[in-house]
């Protein structure tokens, strides 16, 4: 599949197949890009902050640029290109568990929800059920990945990735 736009919301803060096949003779400049795109995003998250009255949208968005500047400095700190690697995993890593695990509170907010109504004719539960047991095999997976490589087959074998984009962007969605 189409990988290369990144969860939306994460205009591409890493460009994959750049990060993937990154060496030792080019990580600086990879580093550089990436910090300065990291910049890019945290300016845009600055300027949604200015005009936000939302109480909750401004937590948010404080969180995520707190999150983008420690991204930030670890991606300065590495000193090679496995190190770079290294950060860019880590990082998609949490992004991705994070995106599922407020997903499956998300459905098991709907479980409760049908447990409580008599209408429910258990399929829908049964469906939802199915659908955390699915998703946190996909956590699991996502947190046994040892490489982007391994992250990226797991993202594109799993269609049913839930909006891989719900941790970062709710206004940033092209």
């Amino acid at each position: 599949g189409e990988m290369n736009h990144g969860p939306c919301g994460m205009p591409g803060l890493f460009n994959l197949d750049q990060v993937e096949n990154v060496t030792d003779d080019n990580y600086t400049d990879v580093q550089t890009e990436i910090v300065s795109s990291i910049g890019n995003t945290t300016e845009m998250l600055n300027k949604q902050l200015e005009n936000n009255t939302d109480e909750n949208m401004t937590e948010m968005l404080n969180e995520q640029i707190t999150e983008l500047e420690d991204l930030s400095t670890n991606v300065s700190e590495a000193s090679s290109a496995a190190e770079l690697q290294e950060v860019v995993l880590t990082s998609m890593k949490t992004q991705a568990v994070g995106s599922i695990e407020n997903e499956i509170e998300h459905i098991e907010a709907k479980v409760s929800e049908s447990e409580n109504t008599t209408d429910d004719i258990n399929g829908n539960v049964t469906e939802l059920n199915d659908k955390i047991t699915e998703l946190t095999t996909l956590k699991d997976d996502i947190n046994a990945a040892e490489s982007l490589e391994d992250l990226k087959e797991i993202m594109s074998s799993s269609q049913g990735m839930p909006g891989m984009g719900h941790g970062m962007g709710h206004g940033m969605c092209p």
